[in-house]
């Protein structure tokens, strides 16, 4: 009988507290969390770094996710989109993820690239798209007359998108910019608080799973922002057009902020089982905004100049 199998033997006997017999185990056992021995343990509990966990989840060597993107080996679209959408509901999603489950590194990149080029689809859509309607557009003028209409006709169509892009095309590239790098940035925010974390011997690899898959509602924030470039496009008045897309996007972020950081919440709590979750995870968001404040400072600009106008 091979090690797995006495293993999984073992587990098969005993509940999640009750600890192995570790005469008849002849490999390490180690904390999926800070990778301490744990030969000799009796309680489910790690004495380095406080981790609770349960013996048959270590000694039965279930490490695959059913459905997460790191771990798929077919069928990676599907696995894509159950990630993505799974993730709107953070305390279920991060009770499934656990610490002993393989982390694959270049899973998670590619993950994290796939998620960044989707953010960054208005930042494509204001660069190709004036070039693009050069070249469908017809040389002349229209030679249709204007009727009452559900949606503008053809051509003043691409004419209004290209009015509510003109006038921020630099904000939008660069909000798309700072939206793609966000799940990095979110998790080296964490990393900061290492100083805490070495104590506990945390493994940077859960660190970055956790800002990766948190940080991936910047892809809703993309696709906001196209929603709302198209239902400015449909608006008649040009004035609107060109001046009403900046408090949408200030919407958009807003929205993504309070989503990630009841992610990190959901993730410190259910994955890393870590005290004060909530603290982390908004002073982590804290640093993120800062950091890209600087960038955005002409977006926040144009939304407290609406706010003034409104006001008035």
């Amino acid at each position: 009988m091979d090690n797995t199998q006495e293993k999984q033997n073992l587990a098969a006997g005993a509940d999640g507290a009750t600890a192995p017999d570790w005469a008849k185990i002849r490999e390490e056992v180690h904390c999926p969390l800070c990778d301490y021995n744990l030969r000799g343990i009796s309680e489910a509990r790690c004495p380095e770094c406080g981790y609770r966990f349960e013996w048959p989840d270590l000694l039965t060597r279930r490490f695959y996710h059913p459905y997460l993107f790191e771990h798929a080996r077919r069928r990676r679209v599907k696995a894509f989109l159950k990630t993505l959408v799974r993730n709107f509901h953070p305390g279920e999603f991060w009770t499934t993820v656990r610490p002993h489950m393989d982390t694959n590194a270049a899973g998670l990149f590619f993950y994290w690239l796939i998620c960044a080029m989707l953010a960054a689809l208005p930042a494509i859509l204001t660069i190709l798209f004036p070039l693009l309607d050069r070249l469908w557009s017809p040389r002349g003028p229209p030679t249709y007359t204007y009727i009452w209409s559900p949606r503008p006709p053809a051509y003043s169509w691409t004419e209004s998108i290209e009015s509510v892009l003109a006038r921020d095309q630099g904000q939008i590239v660069l909000v798309c910019l700072g939206i793609a790098i966000y799940p990095l940035l979110g998790a080296g925010a964490l990393m900061l608080f290492h100083e805490s974390m070495h104590r506990a011997k945390v493994l940077p690899r859960h660190v970055m799973r956790i800002g990766i898959y948190s940080g991936d509602s910047a892809v809703w924030n993309g696709l906001w922002i196209l929603l709302s470039v198209f239902i400015l496009a449909w608006d008649p008045n040009p004035f609107r057009r060109s001046s009403a897309l900046m408090p949408w996007v200030a919407f958009g972020i807003l929205c993504m902020f309070i989503l990630t950081t009841f992610r990190i919440r959901s993730a410190y709590a259910s994955y890393m089982k870590f005290p004060n979750p909530a603290g982390a995870a908004i002073l982590s968001q804290i640093v993120v905004f800062l950091l890209l404040a600087v960038s955005w400072i002409p977006l926040f600009q144009e939304g407290f100049e609406t706010f003034r106008r409104l006001l008035h």
